[in-house]
């Protein structure tokens, strides 16, 4: 980055999760044995996943520019002085996010940027399902419905759903739709008893459901299937993260 005659240096500290603040401190000084006149600069987010949410120097002042951005005005330097901003960010998507500072009389920039990598945050995404028929006859058609629904307080990413039917139910027809997309519905695919489904990203309050044929078998017994969900965003509550679902077949 630009190195004129002010030193600079950016530092954070903080969770670095997708919602939850993040803290930049920029310390700039001026190492000289004059004054500096007219210092000004700015603080901002260099990047589309994060907003940066207040700014406070410890001279002059630093009023919003925009969304993610601050101008300041520190005036004069006195020799050997030193200003501090304070910035919070809060980041609104995972990935790389880069905070980029500068400050300098005219044509005598010095400018730093830094980049952390925001993690998702948890959320909590759920799934219950029940049987069109808890007890179905022996070589009875049935089907199973299992609801899956991201609580919040973050989007999941990536959200899968698996469902392995025992070996005694035949996998039949398959229906899958979501809040979330229109028509055509959820892609699923079956690999032997193995129902997936992919459900990609769930805002807050979205909902998907699957719905699978099978046929019972012709001897009496009780079965249980169990189907769950994985996400690439954390799940803060993972005891709902599958269903099972008994019948029992007369």
């Amino acid at each position: 980055m630009l190195q004129g005659t002010i030193l600079m240096s950016v530092s954070n500290t903080g969770p670095a999760q997708v919602g939850l603040p993040q803290t930049f401190t920029t310390v700039i000084t001026n190492p000289t044995a004059a004054a500096i006149d007219n210092v000004f600069g700015s603080v901002s987010v260099y990047t589309f996943n994060g907003t940066a949410s207040s700014a406070k120097t410890s001279q002059g002042s630093c009023p919003r520019n925009g969304p993610p951005d601050f101008i300041c005005f520190f005036g004069t330097m006195a020799a050997g002085a030193t200003i501090t901003v304070t910035t919070v960010v809060v980041p609104t998507d995972a990935g790389p996010l880069s905070f980029a500072s500068n400050a300098g009389p005219m044509n005598d920039d010095t400018a730093d940027l830094t980049t952390i990598d925001i993690a998702p945050s948890p959320t909590d995404v759920q799934v219950g399902g029940f049987a069109s028929n808890g007890s179905p006859p022996r070589g009875g058609n049935f089907t199973y419905t299992f609801q899956v629904k991201n609580n919040g307080p973050f989007i999941a990413d990536a959200v899968a759903f698996t469902d392995t039917l025992p070996a005694v139910l035949p996998v039949g027809s398959i229906t899958a739709s979501s809040s979330v997309t229109a028509s055509p519905s959820v892609p699923c695919t079956v690999t032997g008893q193995t129902v997936s489904c992919d459900l990609g990203s769930m805002p807050v309050g979205s909902q998907a459901t699957i719905v699978i044929g099978t046929t019972a078998p012709l001897d009496p017994q009780t079965i249980t299937n169990t189907a769950s969900i994985a996400s690439a965003t954390p799940d803060r509550n993972p005891a709902n993260g599958s269903a099972s679902v008994t019948v029992q077949i007369k």
